[in-house]
């Protein structure tokens, strides 16, 4: 037998998955500033291993976007229309304070043409789509994004920017405001 120890042997499988959810975890708490080195560490990993799986960080950021948990979408899909407003409200600004979220996650990384893309099919797929195709009458597409404009705002306004009044507001409090919002946007219009 020898003496020499056996190089340990990488997972592949493994470290891709944590090299996601380090993403979407430091995505979520600090946007787009978050580094490789970053990545790499929350990981447990060596950077080079980013280059090596994804061939850049901007794939990085895309893949853990893209296969990221939406939960939202499942809601959307089959929740009754008169709780849409309080379901997106409450998952979102949930998600967001645990700092998670795609909402979160995409919000930092705005910067990137390719990002913007992600987020582009993201919110036709769960809002523009799921959503529009349940509401009835005209503009139900257009209306069904606007609903999401009103909660992305109301999550950048209260979770990133930290706006003093939203900050501090109960969610409950936030969402009889947001029903009386949306109510119009789910009935169909004259």
């Amino acid at each position: 037998m020898s003496d020499v120890e056996e190089p340990r042997r990488r997972n592949a499988a493994a470290t891709r998955e944590s090299l996601l959810v380090a993403t979407r975890t430091l995505l979520a708490e600090h946007g787009a500033h978050v580094t490789t080195r970053d990545i790499a560490a929350e990981a447990g990993v060596n950077q080079a291993l980013i280059n090596r799986y994804f061939g850049s960080k901007e794939n990085l950021f895309v893949e853990a976007v893209q296969t990221s948990n939406n939960p939202v979408a499942e809601f959307l899909a089959s929740a009754p229309l008169d709780e849409v407003s309080d379901g997106i409200l409450h998952s979102v600004l949930e998600a967001g304070r645990a700092g998670g979220g795609l909402t979160s996650q995409l919000i930092g990384v705005l910067d990137s043409d390719t990002v913007n893309e992600v987020i582009r099919s993201t919110v036709e797929k769960t809002f523009t789509e799921t959503l529009g195709n349940r509401l009835a009458g005209p503009d139900r597409r257009l209306r069904a994004e606007l609903i999401n404009a009103l909660v992305v705002g109301i999550t950048v306004m209260r979770d990133r920017i930290g706006s003093p009044e939203l900050a501090a507001a109960d969610v409950d409090d936030i969402a009889r405001y947001v029903r009386r919002m949306v109510a119009p946007l789910l009935e169909e219009p004259d």
